[in-house]
């Protein structure tokens, strides 16, 4: 879209229904690259729950967003940007912060003026100016205001609010997944270390992790965690960089050269505030596995924790299942008759998710089986709805009243 055509009203606005997680997905992968070309930092922050679907025009929504972020990676040499998202009252809020050089408050207006910029003249030569005009007439078409926020040498701030409705359709509702909440993870407790020398930032970290089954120990200092770690090898460490006594990149050095293999080779994870300043490269030379910006960001975590403690989460149980898409008729025929289509192995995963209880893993292999063989989909759709009401052990009684008829 050119600025003439912004100017003369000629854009029209293409509503459909946006799924919001691909939508930023797709945003957020492509500036943590361009931001890490420029070895800045590049954060996505959800400040609020967002709703699965809303009605948007996806292409001059994704300009909006990509002109403030690429404005915002042009204009900062060091520190970062950030991209926080939230939604209220049917009004989509985009918060565009960065380290940058900043802008006059003389120059807040000037700024959405075509070809007006007010950097430096190195900074003139990378683009048209354009960027900012064209965003604002865009945020003004969608009904929406921006505002912006800065200080020179300190970075800067805009603020988007955009009216955009969220969409509740059944059938939509139907088609998309919402994110699971984990509860847990399969196998038996792991023991992590968690150091650093305020006791909030333990308990942050604490707090997170032991209502999900995590043994936690807590050390102030690489000298205190050094003794811990004799006394018993965790299973993974999260470590602060910046403390008194021993910091964590010291910390980090003696472990990788311990005699000891078990401790040599234990996943240690850097927990720093020092996001902008180098320490991630610094960490990773020290021998640290991976690396995570203050505060941290629970998916972020656990994604650590998945990849190298090889965990097997165990989800919060979702009522809602897809059986009802496929229009399930009344059951009509004996239960014992549907009994005998299944195979012996069929049966058998039923009976054991039941006898576990694990009703979230059991709706979806009974939603599964469903879905590939059409003869099944009455008897799965009744497994469901007691797996639902949780009585599991009906279930097993249905899927294996005669365990020697099953398998002969």
């Amino acid at each position: 879209m050119d600025l003439s055509s912004a100017e003369s009203g000629n854009i029209q606005l293409y509503v459909t229904n946006l799924y919001l997680h691909d939508f930023f997905k797709s945003l957020t992968d492509l500036f943590k690259l361009r931001a890490a070309q420029k070895n800045i930092a590049f954060l996505y922050e959800p400040i609020t729950s967002l709703p699965l679907v809303i009605e948007a025009d996806e292409k001059r929504l994704r300009q909006i967003i990509i002109n403030l972020l690429g404005n915002a990676i042009k204009f900062t040499k060091q520190g970062g940007i950030c991209l926080k998202v939230g939604y209220q009252q049917g009004c989509l809020r985009l918060q565009v912060e960065d380290t940058g050089i900043g802008i006059a408050e003389t120059d807040f207006e000037r700024i959405f003026n075509p070809f007006q910029q007010v950097s430096d003249a190195h900074h003139k030569a990378e683009g048209t100016g354009l960027g900012l005009s064209i965003t604002q007439r865009l945020v003004a078409l969608m009904g929406g205001t921006i505002q912006i926020q800065s200080r020179l040498a300190y970075g800067t701030t805009f603020d988007v609010q955009l009216p955009l409705p969220a969409v509740y359709d059944y059938a939509i509702q139907q088609s998309v997944i919402p994110p699971a909440t984990i509860t847990g993870y399969v196998g038996e407790p792991r023991h992590l270390l968690i150091i650093d020398d305020k006791r909030e930032n333990r308990s942050v970290l604490h707090n997170l992790l032991a209502p999900l089954g995590f043994n936690i120990e807590e050390a102030e200092d690489g000298v205190i965690a050094l003794e811990k770690i004799q006394q018993t090898i965790p299973d993974l460490i999260l470590t602060d960089l910046v403390m008194p006594k021993l910091d964590g990149f010291e910390l980090t050095r003696r472990l990788r050269q311990d005699e000891n293999q078990q401790i040599r080779t234990l996943p240690i994870i850097a927990v720093s505030a020092s996001v902008f300043s180098g320490d991630q490269y610094l960490s990773s030379e020290a021998g640290c596995n991976a690396f995570l910006p203050k505060p941290v960001h629970l998916e972020e975590l656990l994604a650590c924790l998945q990849h190298y403690l090889n965990l097997v989460w165990i989800y919060e149980q979702h009522t809602e299942i897809t059986l009802q898409s496929f229009n399930v008729q009344p059951l009509q025929v004996p239960l014992e008759s549907l009994l005998q289509q299944l195979t012996p192995e069929q049966a058998d995963t039923l009976f054991n998710l039941a006898m576990l209880g694990d009703v979230q893993h059991l709706i979806k292999y009974a939603t599964d089986l469903g879905k590939y063989d059409n003869h099944l989909l009455p008897f799965m759709e009744r497994i469901c709805e007691l797996a639902r009401n949780f009585e599991v052990e009906e279930i097993c009684a249905l899927v294996h009243p005669h365990p020697t008829d099953l398998h002969s």
